[in-house]
């Protein structure tokens, strides 16, 4: 195709070095991995999807979430996904000129029935994690979520999430390369947010490239291609599931550990997102 002035059109460079995927633990992390290493996506960006931890022993990051900072740039041209860590770990990554970030969070009190469940039943094992899921076995609901919320905190898993809602927020947010989504929105098609998370990436998708990507990356179809249900990767998608678990106990216990937590993040006491 010849252009009015007399030069073929070249598809033009995809403007970013570096997308930063950022998030929570239990938000979805592998099926964000999953839609951004689409070959659509690839094609889209020449970025492909870098994951960190695969190069570290056992492929898991041993440094608990809040102390995960970084003195060395991730490679250019790559999606780096997932990451999970705190404000202050993203601030300390060096960066090139040119990239976006976004981060991921979800109610933390789903986000515990879903760490709970993982490390009982669904995660890959490994040294750590055996000794933890033989515990949690031999424990009832209560006692075993209360176990949970002392093992994520001694992890630094709160004091990670909490940070993304201090004041003051990242420069980057200030300046617009990086944006914040909420995982139950963004698992909503009908929302429109991940249309706003690929134009926040600079990644241009027609309506019929998008809705390829909805479609093949929808919760139903991802748990259908995992095959394995409720002992599968993709478990629950289900929002507010906190409200089976939370006994007396348990919401005293998650208060005292989180504080405010839940509502300085923008949910309500009985909110089912």
């Amino acid at each position: 195709m010849i252009s009015l002035f007399g030069r073929k059109n070249k598809k033009e460079a995809f403007p970013l070095d570096n997308i930063f995927h950022c998030c929570a633990h239990k938000t979805g992390s592998q099926w964000v991995r999953a839609f951004m290493s689409d070959p659509l996506i690839r094609q889209k960006t020449g970025l492909e999807v870098h994951t960190y931890m695969k190069s570290m022993p056992e492929g898991v990051d041993s440094r608990k979430v809040d102390e995960r900072f970084f003195d060395q740039p991730f490679p250019l041209k790559k999606i780096v996904s997932p990451l999970y860590l705190s404000r202050q770990g993203y601030e300390s990554i060096p960066k090139p000129e040119s990239f976006a970030s976004f981060y991921i969070y979800r109610n933390p009190r789903d986000i515990l029935i879903s760490y709970y469940f993982s490390v009982r039943e669904t995660h890959a094992p490994n040294e750590k994690l055996s000794k933890a899921r033989s515990e949690l076995q031999q424990l009832g609901a209560e006692e075993g979520l209360i176990y949970a919320i002392d093992s994520m905190n001694e992890q630094g898993y709160f004091r990670a999430l909490s940070s993304w809602f201090e004041k003051p927020v990242t420069a980057d947010e200030g300046s617009g390369k990086m944006k914040k989504f909420r995982f139950e929105d963004l698992t909503d098609f009908s929302t429109g947010l991940i249309a706003e998370l690929f134009l926040h990436c600079s990644i241009r998708l027609s309506k019929n490239e998008l809705a390829s990507i909805e479609s093949a990356y929808s919760f139903a179809s991802m748990q259908k291609k995992d095959g394995r249900k409720e002992k599968g990767h993709y478990r629950s998608g289900v929002h507010g599931e906190w409200k089976k678990y939370f006994t007396e106990r348990v919401t005293e216990k998650f208060t005292a550990v989180t504080g405010d937590l839940y509502s300085r993040m923008g949910y309500e006491e009985s909110d089912k997102r």
